[in-house]
């Protein structure tokens, strides 16, 4: 099993020969090709052929290393594009990884949030919502025999807690 230190290199070479290969997206003219966060690896691509090259250069990144990445949890996601002049294809040849084939989903859930291929928030918009309901019925439930005062004031600090940290995160 890989910890630590080991995943810390893994990544590394991974996002190293991701960046020297110079494929994958730009936004705002920056390049935009791998995203990563813990052990979590996203990977941008403009069209199915740069996609798959970057597939293949983790793969050969983990295999000098003797890592496997686990193809039966990686996914592909396909976004359709919002304005088209012509004829998009939108079927694709399926992707290798590893070489086992790719699942193609409408959306998954990466990094905490749940992408869609058509670029819709409203799923994660939802999640986020049943969650803070969930969080609102654990405090009612624990503070149910406090007074009506006392439990505005601690769902209030509560909620000011949770709104500084979203600002703090939007600032810095």
């Amino acid at each position: 099993m890989v910890r630590g230190k080991e995943v810390f290199c893994l990544l590394r070479e991974i996002t190293n020969d991701v960046i020297s290969s110079g494929v994958g997206c730009h936004v705002g003219g920056m390049p935009a090709r791998i995203v990563m966060y813990a052990d979590d690896l996203v990977l941008l691509a403009p069209t199915w052929h740069a996609q798959q090259k970057l597939l293949n250069i983790c793969t050969e990144s983990v295999t000098r290393i003797g890592v496997m990445f686990n193809a039966t949890k990686s996914v592909t996601i396909i976004f359709a594009p919002h304005k088209t002049v012509r004829h998009v294809l939108f079927s694709f040849p399926s992707f290798n990884l590893n070489e086992c084939l790719l699942a193609v989903v409408e959306n998954c859930k990466c990094l905490g949030h749940i992408l869609s291929s058509v670029s819709d928030d409203n799923p994660d918009i939802n999640r986020q919502i049943s969650f803070l309901y969930s969080r609102a019925n654990v405090l009612i439930r624990k503070f149910s025999r406090c007074s009506g005062d006392v439990c505005f004031v601690l769902i209030a600090c509560r909620s000011m807690v949770l709104n500084y940290g979203t600002v703090f995160t939007i600032l810095y």
